[in-house]
């Protein structure tokens, strides 16, 4: 495998989950506020205020999510699934969906249970690293 992965022109085509991911990104407006997948986060912040989906509802207009495949810096595909459920129970509407992927817009002025918008002087966030990706070399 190696290097030849490179020059194979199949290893350089998203999969179906990627190109959900692209789809649905194209789909939010300039300018909003959207929490998003870490995969296409960087795709966004051109053009919108963009951070990474965590656990932590954040108050975005818009929500672009995976839900069928973990993405860091979730533990499960299982806390990503609940994430999405406990945005559509406070005040998201589902507006795309397909291949595990979800984009959700804030619909109504609701407040999420657990919303926390960082600003000056806040403290980051201590996420934890699920098991399957690597170590942390800093911490013994």
């Amino acid at each position: 495998m190696g290097a030849g992965v490179l020059l194979n022109p199949q290893s350089w085509r998203p999969d179906t989950e990627a190109r959900a991911l692209i789809q649905a990104a194209e789909l939010i407006p300039d300018g909003a506020t959207v929490e998003a997948d870490n995969n296409i986060a960087p795709r966004l912040t051109a053009r919108t205020d963009v951070v990474i989906a965590d656990a932590t509802p954040r108050g975005a207009d818009w929500v672009l999510m995976r839900e069928g495949r973990r993405s860091f810096p979730f533990l499960s595909a299982a806390d990503q699934r609940r994430r999405v459920a406990l945005l559509r129970d406070h005040g998201y509407t589902e507006t795309w969906s397909r291949d595990g992927v979800v984009l959700l817009h804030r619909t109504r002025a609701e407040t999420v249970p657990g919303t926390r918008r960082p600003g000056p002087g806040s403290v980051p966030v201590r996420e934890q690293v699920p098991a399957d990706v690597g170590r942390d070399l800093f911490r013994r």
